[in-house]
């Protein structure tokens, strides 16, 4: 066996595992947050989606689409929400919105 490709492996290892230890924390919503968003995107129609999680803060009708808006609060600076677009008796599109604030 060679010691050329052991040597070559350890290396990047040692370099992979200095990465991770080097690297500042990533900077984004909290893990509840994105996972209440994962849930929602489950919901398929309007109603599910009120009996689930409750009535929007607001709704804003352009056209045929209907925007819900769940506000979350504010985190690092952002102030996040989860937006559902409905259409009709479906669920077309679940995300969520940050926007700077104070």
């Amino acid at each position: 066996m060679s010691l050329g490709p052991a040597f070559s492996k350890s290396l990047r290892n040692v370099f992979g595992w200095l990465g991770r230890i080097l690297k500042p924390p990533r900077k984004g919503p909290p893990t509840e947050w994105t996972c209440h968003v994962v849930k929602m995107k489950k919901c398929k129609t309007p109603q599910d989606l009120v009996r689930e999680f409750g009535e929007p803060a607001h709704k804003i009708r352009t056209g045929d689409l209907e925007i819900w808006h769940y506000p979350l609060g504010f985190y690092d600076g952002f102030l996040y929400s989860i937006h559902a677009v409905s259409a009709g008796n479906d669920v077309n599109q679940v995300y969520m919105h940050m926007e700077p604030g104070s």
